[in-house]
């Protein structure tokens, strides 16, 4: 049977005609690149923060509006000079400064080493001096029970009393973690030789590794 070569000719011409009408379309459509103005200022940058480290939260909500409604930089630097000018804590550097996203007027002050960290917290008469009306936040604690402890292992031979150098010995028996107090459950002065106490400890995420190991 003979093929219609005039039916198959206008086939390919409207075939043509149609490629030829998307490829208009499309170019059509294209949009071009947008300039970029090389005069834009960029945003103003933030504050960086500080991941990790010994630090200290600052509330500033009580405190009077003038004294607190200041740039960044200038926070951060009452916060070092009431800290460098205070008995205690002289020579104590700030590592860094975050403020608190969830909550307006809260800063997260950073230090170098616990032991800054600690004076800070000892020493607090920095913040009653130079900040009126601020609060530093108390050191959150997780606690934990231990039973059948020595007396003599806690508690000051003279004054009866959990003995200053216990969180240091707690401290070294318990794999390096940070105690923040050690609370004696029995009463002081009654000479039992065996008792129970609560130790408390700073970070919660060290303290369930120790004591899934423990266990």
């Amino acid at each position: 049977m003979a093929k219609d070569v005039s039916y198959t000719k206008d086939t390919s011409k409207k075939a043509e005609s149609m490629a030829s009408h998307l490829a208009s379309l499309h170019s059509s459509n294209r949009q071009a690149p947008s300039e970029v103005n090389s005069n834009t200022t960029p945003p103003p940058s933030t504050p960086k923060s500080v991941a990790k480290g010994p630090q200290i939260l600052l509330d500033l909500s009580q405190c009077e509006p003038e004294s607190i409604q200041k740039p960044f930089a200038e926070i951060r630097q009452l916060f070092h000079t009431s800290i460098t000018s205070s008995q205690g804590t002289e020579g104590i550097k700030i590592k860094g400064m975050n403020k608190d996203a969830k909550r307006e007027n809260r800063y997260f002050v950073f230090f170098n080493t616990p032991e800054d960290e600690a004076k800070v917290r000892i020493h607090n008469k920095w913040v009653s001096t130079h900040l009126p009306q601020a609060r530093m936040q108390s050191l959150i604690s997780f606690p934990v029970r231990v039973n059948r402890v020595r007396a003599n292992a806690i508690l000051d031979a003279n004054t009866g009393r959990v003995a200053d150098n216990a969180k240091n010995g707690v401290r070294n028996s318990n794999g390096g973690l940070k105690i923040t107090r050690i609370g004696w459950l029995s009463k002081l002065g009654t000479g039992q030789l065996y008792a129970s106490l609560v130790i408390y400890h700073a970070d919660k995420s060290k303290l369930k590794l120790f004591l899934e190991k423990a266990l």
